[in-house]
């Protein structure tokens, strides 16, 4: 950041001053047309007495200038230095100059390796701070490689936790194109992502004579327990993200494909047998519905099979459901 000082002052410098030395410079010719042409008395005296008084002026001038400068850019500097340092949690903020030298952050990236201040860590290398071999923020200062919300690996902090981040970075630019540094910015989404491992796992490990799996809007197969894969064979839930629901259930069209494409949900109706990855013809009771956001964004849709082949053994056999208008 202090190249970007450097380039500033530069340029005030230099628009202040050109004026004043093209105004001194007409003074001193017409000056010297007057003794050229009219007789004045001790000639040299008033000569070296104008001169410094001109000069004496012009500096003047120049240094109240530069230190005006400098004090405002001294008072933008402090500016960008406490809104870096206010940023809260559960973002983390940091600069680095063209070396990769840590030169601007907010308290909250100082705490991931237990400082309380994040005075003590200005002056640092991010490597030092995240724990890793290389940090991303480096690789942009060598490629300029813009990067938007992006997942990157777990850092563990201090304590041994383990943190997971959406990371933001962009390279800084001079007006000449020279990346001069870089700046990054690290969202905390660990309690997020432990929900969502939660909710897997909760999913995963739902037992028999219940599965389920949950699609996306393209129907792709996003959670599964391990239930719902061993339909085909597969030893747990996790072989089977990724894939069509068709792969696994064994039919042409599956009805939670039909349920995301008309947005209405499936209650407790019995389908069409289901022939297993042995052969084994099973008959489920099945509930489907629709997942939205807060914002009644389709997410994708959930599906849940409950096997009712011994039941079924034992009563009159239902009628399955309809599956011409899924």
């Amino acid at each position: 950041m202090s190249q970007v000082s450097l380039e500033i002052k530069e340029l005030s410098f230099g628009k202040n001053v050109l004026p004043k030395i093209l105004s001194t410079f007409l003074l001193i010719i017409l000056i010297f047309l007057i003794t050229r042409y009219t007789e004045m008395p001790f000639e040299e005296l008033v000569w070296g007495a104008l001169a410094l008084l001109i000069v004496g002026i012009l500096c003047y001038s120049i240094f109240k200038e530069l230190r005006e400068d400098t004090r405002l850019i001294r008072d933008r500097e402090d500016w960008i230095d406490t809104i870096f340092r206010k940023i809260p949690y559960p973002s983390s903020i940091f600069y680095v100059d063209a070396n990769c030298i840590i030169q601007y952050a907010n308290d909250e990236f100082g705490k991931l390796r237990g400082f309380m201040c994040r005075d003590e860590i200005l002056g640092k290398t991010p490597e030092e701070i995240l724990g890793v071999e290389k940090s991303i923020i480096r690789g942009v200062l060598e490629t300029g490689e813009v990067i938007i919300n992006r997942r990157r690996d777990p850092i563990i902090n201090y304590k041994g936790e383990i943190l997971h981040h959406l990371i933001s970075c962009i390279p800084i630019k001079n007006k000449v194109g020279k990346i001069i540094g870089a700046l990054e910015t690290l969202t905390n989404i660990t309690k997020r992502v432990n929900q969502e491992e939660l909710t897997h796992s909760i999913l995963k490990n739902i037992p028999y004579p219940s599965s389920l799996f949950f699609v996306d809007t393209n129907c792709i197969i996003s959670y599964a327990s391990d239930e719902f894969a061993k339909l085909r064979g597969f030893a747990k839930g996790e072989d089977v993200i990724g894939k069509e629901p068709e792969e696994i259930l064994g039919v042409e069209k599956s009805i939670i494909r039909g349920v995301i494409g008309r947005d209405k949900a499936i209650i407790n109706q019995i389908r069409g047998p289901i022939i297993d990855y042995k052969g084994n013809k099973l008959y489920h009771l099945i509930s489907c519905i629709p997942i939205k956001d807060s914002g009644g964004k389709l997410l994708g849709a959930l599906e849940v099979l409950t096997d009712i082949t011994e039941l079924k053994k034992t009563r009159r056999t239902y009628p399955p459901v309809d599956q011409k208008d899924t």
